[in-house]
């Protein structure tokens, strides 16, 4: 979400770090029902992951003391200090020690957009896709008798 920062999503974290009314707002987003609503659609490949132990799990950790502060600036994209991909590229340019870039086969369009950026520039040591080494892994396999 980097540069995208609405007047909207401003209040929205304005509104969730007020002491009376924040835990309630909060607690509307992450009930039972809307996790496992959301790590079916759009954080797990397989949508029958997030259940029982592992619910509860993420569950208990959602609902630590100061859960929320985190949770609405990730939601928001206020955690990005950077305004724009070309701002962020201009950093990585600048690192000195060798880079490597993981994606996995599932990456959602608007994030591989972002690691084939990064992965484009000249500074960039290694790119490993873990769609390509899972194939050669799983073809050493099967070779193996």
């Amino acid at each position: 979400m980097m540069g995208k920062h609405r007047r909207f999503f401003d209040r929205l974290c304005r509104l969730v770090d007020r002491s009376t009314i924040g835990p309630l707002i909060y607690q509307l987003n992450v009930n039972r029902l809307v996790v496992r609503r959301m790590g079916a659609g759009h954080v797990y490949s397989d949508p029958d992951y997030l259940t029982g132990d592992r619910l509860d799990e993420k569950l208990a950790v959602i609902r630590a003391g100061g859960a929320r502060f985190a949770s609405v600036r990730f939601v928001t994209g206020h955690l990005d200090p950077l305004a724009s991909r070309e701002e962020f590229l201009a950093y990585a340019r600048r690192v000195s020690a060798p880079v490597l870039v993981i994606y996995g086969s599932e990456t959602p369009q608007r994030s591989l957009a972002e690691i084939e950026a990064l992965a484009a520039l000249p500074g960039i040591r290694r790119v490993f896709d873990l769609r390509a080494a899972s194939c050669r892994c799983t073809r050493s396999l099967r070779m193996r008798p």
